[in-house]
């Protein structure tokens, strides 16, 4: 378990937060996910959070946000993430999760930055742990 790694999963459909949180909940203590439908709800989330608690010491995180979604899409909240005070975005990647297989949605994403990478759904463990070396947790 990372104890001193907070997930936030972003997904507007009900089954894919279920599923995500399950199989992070194998390797990050439930408390330690958040679980957002909207991601208005999320950046809401990480600026009153952070300005109410501050940076914890070695607490790092990673969002999982879907790409396609009604009221604020994944391109769309990596820009207003980008917005966000500097001491937030340093203590967070972001990797988006989607069923896409068009290739100049993924292309664009890696244009964005505090992307860090695409994980085609569903988010099995093994792609987990892999994201996880990515990152520098494991």
């Amino acid at each position: 378990m990372h104890r001193n790694l907070e997930a936030l999963i972003i997904d507007d459909d009900p089954c894919c937060l279920a599923m995500t949180k399950r199989t992070v909940s194998d390797r990050i203590p439930t408390k330690q996910i958040r679980i957002f439908s909207c991601p208005k709800f999320a950046l809401q989330y990480l600026q009153t959070e952070n300005a109410v608690q501050g940076k914890k010491a070695g607490r790092r995180g990673i969002i999982l946000t879907d790409l396609e979604m009604p009221d604020m899409d994944g391109f769309e909240f990596l820009d207003e993430f980008n917005q966000l005070q500097r001491a937030i975005r340093e203590k967070y990647v972001i990797f988006v999760l989607s069923s896409t297989n068009e290739s100049f949605k993924i292309q664009r994403l890696y244009e964005k930055l505090s992307f860090e990478g695409f994980i085609p759904k569903p988010l099995t463990v093994g792609k987990l742990d892999h994201l996880l070396t990515q990152i520098g947790v494991r």
